[in-house]
């Protein structure tokens, strides 16, 4: 296990060394990998943003909002925070990047 994060919907999303992402309902575990169209099985960071876009970072920065899939970043992304405003960071050995 590498990164959690609680959305509003009360699902824990947990990110995975070579499982990739997966989510927990409170009962069982389920892959998420295909919804988030990761080519990599390594996720090292998780976040959900105050308006419930799910963020998944790893070699690539992917953000789940409803049915869309926006590809962040195409660079690696080691962590990622929320401002007080919102804002998403991710860091990387790329840099810091603001969304």
């Amino acid at each position: 296990m590498r990164a959690l994060a609680r959305d509003g919907s009360g699902f824990l999303w947990v990110g995975t060394q070579n499982g990739g992402l997966a989510r927990f309902d409170g009962t069982e575990f389920r892959t998420a990998a295909t919804l988030f169209g990761l080519t990599d099985r390594r996720v090292d960071a998780v976040a959900v943003d105050p308006l419930g876009g799910l963020w998944a970072a790893g070699r690539a920065l992917r953000v789940r909002a409803g049915t869309s899939l926006v590809v962040a970043a195409n660079e690696t992304v080691s962590a990622l925070a929320l401002g007080p405003d919102g804002a998403v960071w991710a860091a990387g050995p790329g840099g810091l990047l603001r969304f």
